[in-house]
């Protein structure tokens, strides 16, 4: 078996900077301590160690002499104004050239900078790597359950019972109002522990929050303070927070820094957690699964994570009893890993999470855009360095060796990226603010002159640079001299990669055509799909906090308004299991108030409706949903009695079945639902029904709210406006996909222009023969795209191949959706081809009309 050697390039760099009298020194000593390595460490340790000896032997001290690399400047410099002047002769296509990849660069810049932000989350909190939160997940038989949260009594046992834990911070979301003066602002916050502040290592600019374990002790950022026209005098000042019903005073101890955006937990103010202690009931403290707030644990320096969640799980069988057929499971989720994972959600003070599905969209397109626009520039230099062929030719009849050529040519190469690299700032600039409404982030132009933001812009241009020009610097350095000379130079090096890359381009951008067709439709079909629900002329209230009283009141005077047709007052949709015999089925449940039925359109398909003017209606009666019928194989369900218990409501009789209702968004499937009128949950929204919204009379509204709801703000929406709203992520998805789509079929369009203005212009004494002798447009055309349809067709194929495999997986996420059938493909074939049809006729064309004398006068 031969001897390993060490990497080529190390001796190569030693050769091209040391002085000449230490090159065979050092290149001895480098190679023999190699060698030994080898045999010692290991092939790939010695490959490392080999790198880290190579640079550390270039020294200042043992470079070459300055007269030897102002030969190297020289010609270079001389490359560089070839370049120029090359770029300047051609300046139309150059500037085609260069816009495009110009474009690509951009893009993928764009995709860069909003992938980086979004995986840095938290990750810059010291010891973010022993940091985590604790997680339950659930099975019952075949459903899963992922909840991302935990209770009070887990966060205090696990503290004191697992000596992996070093340290644990309880936090909770709250929110309320703060008074200044006239003005009311709304807040939220979180209720956290003295370790929640060390653990997102607060800057502290005035006073300190000391033990933090007071229910009164509050710290502020200085946003808030500024707001509150409190900088600089903020501590000791008596803050009141109006919730719901009760206000509070605390003390502001202190005031910290702004936490950085990309860090999940991030509140501009922070209430002591033994606040919520006094506040909250005992049970609340004691019962094992009350999971209504977050954890956060830091675990010991080398502690075992497997260990630490062993226990965790083992302590908790030991504290709760779990119903037959129920699995629960603890785990330690990583506190970088919070933003970008949906499965266990964002809330209870976690800050809205990212969205993967986007960042690997923007990558995908971005990194598409780039390479159309690379494979663009290849096809372009080629295109255009034909005529430099005498050119090279001349260089290597008085003595230029192929390896200098192709340096002329990478150098030149990125000499257009350089300037591709400066429109694209420019653009990018541009862009920015467009950009940052789209992604919901402010980015500023802070953000574009950060370290990892320009060392991976840098790092990209010039890897687009040396791919972009690798490919025809290698065709043209290998021209053949006599053929060049004598002009007729063809371009054969390399054809199958020119045709090759052409289909490529292709395949993205039906890729590309066919994600925008299914966006499109699907967002369509989303947004027009029948829910039930008549959500016209309805507006919603959200969570209201001022308590059931104050709500019930402002219904009941609201309802006298003239444009008022119906007012309804519900809880949230919450969540239960049946009792026996229905153990593991999870069932939502409602409280309304008022015809909610009549008020939404919904119809009550068996039975009746539920009566306010019946009392037992009040304490015994419910009506369920289809779903809840079907899956519990009820043939006569109108009055069967539901072992279903929520507080004093237990056992209740059917008296009606509504339709299934979408209550959320149609991107899940509806869940089975119990309605009720019995006081056990409290109300918090409000539903009104106007004549029409257009012309409703905002002032009253807004007056009878102040009159029952001060000091809260009035905030309502339209709830045709809410369920357009659920669907955003799919109208930014829709816009991102069209306008890559658009840049894609732009860039293909002009790679398409390129390569077909190549190959004509090579055979353009061809062309001039057959025109003299009689040929067609039709005939010249048939002959001359023939090859290029054929290759746009397999690149079609392929495309639309790898369309079906990608968007079947991604309706496959939406329980109700469209289809990738041969609709949509059909008009993705037909768009794409018709783009790639006219870019060949514009050039057949163009030569078709040429005068035959031009090319046939030398012959």
């Amino acid at each position: 078996m031969s001897k390993p050697n060490p990497p080529r390039w190390g001796d190569w760099l030693i050769e091209r900077l040391c002085a000449t009298h230490l090159i065979e020194e050092f290149q001895g000593d480098l190679h023999e301590a190699f060698h030994w390595r080898v045999a010692e460490k290991g092939i790939v340790k010695a490959r490392w160690l080999f790198v880290f000896e190579v640079l550390r032997t270039i020294r200042f001290s043992h470079l070459k002499p300055t007269h030897y690399f102002k030969q190297y400047l020289t010609m270079y410099r001389n490359y560089l104004k070839t370049g120029w002047r090359f770029i300047g002769k051609h300046k139309l296509y150059s500037s085609l050239n260069i816009f495009g990849l110009a474009l690509g660069i951009s893009f993928c810049w764009m995709a860069y900078l909003y992938a980086h932000d979004e995986t840095s989350f938290d990750r810059h909190l010291p010891d973010q790597d022993r940091l985590y939160r604790i997680t339950i997940d659930v099975e019952e038989g075949d459903n899963q359950h992922h909840i991302g949260g935990s209770s009070h009594a887990m966060s205090v046992t696990f503290a004191e019972s697992i000596p992996e834990i070093e340290e644990v911070a309880k936090f909770k979301s709250g929110y309320g109002l703060i008074q200044k003066g006239e003005e009311v602002l709304e807040q939220s916050l979180i209720r956290a522990d003295r370790s929640m502040l060390d653990f997102l290592n607060l800057d502290f600019v005035e006073g300190a929050p000391g033990a933090f374990d007071q229910p009164n002790d509050v710290v502020i950022s200085t946003s808030l303070a500024g707001r509150l026209d409190l900088r600089g005098k903020a501590v000791g000042t008596v803050l009141t927070l109006i919730a719901g019903q009760d206000s509070y005073d605390f003390i502001i101890r202190a005031v910290y820094s702004d936490i950085p955006e990309n860090t999940s937990i991030r509140r501009n103010m922070i209430v002591s957690y033994a606040h919520y202690i006094s506040i909250a009931p005992e049970r609340r403290l004691q019962t094992w699964m009350d999971i209504n707030m977050n954890t956060l644990v830091k675990l010991r320096e080398q502690a075992s994570l497997s260990e630490a969640e062993r226990k965790m799980n083992e302590i908790h069988l030991s504290n709760d009893d779990p119903q037959e057929g129920v699995t629960l499971t603890m785990q330690l989720q990583p506190i970088s890993d919070i933003h970008l994972n949906e499965v266990y959600g964002h809330y209870n003070g976690i800050s809205r999470g990212g969205n993967p599905e986007l960042i690997r969209l923007f990558a995908v397109i971005g990194v598409f855009c780039l390479w159309i626009s690379m494979i663009n520039y290849s096809n372009f230099a080629v295109s255009l360095y034909i005529s430099r062929a005498r050119e090279i030719a001349l260089r290597k009849v008085i003595g230029a060796e192929r390896r200098g050529i192709f340096s002329q040519l990478i150098t030149e190469s990125f000499l257009s990226s350089v300037l591709s690299g400066a429109l694209a700032i420019l653009l990018l600039i541009g862009l920015l603010p467009v950009f940052s409404e789209f992604v919901q982030k402010e980015y500023t132009l802070a953000y574009l002159i950060r370290g990892p933001f320009l060392l991976g812009a840098a790092g990209l241009l010039v890897a687009t640079g040396l791919f972009s020009g690798i490919y025809p610097a290698w065709v043209l350095s290998r021209f053949a001299v006599i053929k060049s000379l004598r002009g007729e130079q063809k371009i054969h090096a390399g054809k199958w990669i020119t045709q090759s890359l052409m289909t490529l381009q292709f395949v993205i951008a039906t890729v590309l055509v066919a994600g925008m067709l299914t966006l499109h439709g699907q967002v369509r079909y989303l947004t027009t799909f029948d829910t039930k629900i008549d959500p016209e002329n309805v507006i919603s209230f959200g969570y209201i906090p001022k308590g059931e009283a104050a709500i019930r009141s402002f219904v009941e005077a609201v309802a006298q308004l003239p444009e008022v047709q119906q007012a309804a007052a519900i809880s949230g949709y919450n969540g239960t299991r049946l009792k026996e015999p229905y153990t593991l089925q999870q069932v939502r449940h409602l409280r309304i108030h008022q015809d909610l039925m009549g008020l939404l359109d919904i119809d009550v398909v068996q039975g009746r409706k539920l009566d306010p003017s019946r009392p037992s209606d009040h304490s015994n009666s419910i009506l369920v949903n289809q779903v809840l019928v079907e899956v519990l194989n009820l043939e006569q369900p109108i009055g069967e009695v539901l072992p279903f218990e929520y507080g004093d409501l237990k056992n209740p009789t059917i008296v009606g079945v509504v339709e299934d209702y979408h209550f959320e968004s149609v991107k899940s499937t509806v869940d089975p639902l119990v309605i009720y009128l019995a006081p056990e949950y409290p109300l918090q929204s409000v539903y009104l029904r106007m004549q029409n919204t257009r012309d409703f009379n905002a002032e009253k509204l807004e007056a009878l709210w102040n009159e029952y709801m001060h000091p809260f703000p009035c905030d309502y929406t339209f709830l045709s406006a809410d369920y357009d709203r659920e669907y955003a992520q799919e109208q930014r998805m829709m816009k991102l996909v069209s306008v890559g789509c658009f840049v894609s079929i732009f860039l293909a369009a002009m790679g398409l222009l390129g390569i077909v203005g190549l190959q004509l212009n090579q055979r353009l004494k061809e062309i001039s023969i057959r025109k003299v002798l009689g040929a067609s447009f039709g005939n010249l055309y048939r002959v001359f795209s023939q090859r290029f349809i054929l290759l746009i067709l397999v690149g079609l194929s392929a495309g639309l191949l790898l369309s079906y495999i990608l968007i079947k997986e991604w309706l496959s996420n939406y329980p109700f959706h469209i289809e990738f059938g041969t609709g949509l493909q059909s008009v993705t074939a037909l768009l794409t081809l018709s783009i790639a049809l006219f870019t060949i006729s514009s050039q057949v064309i163009h030569v078709a009309r040429g005068n035959p004398a031009k090319y046939l006068k030398d012959e």
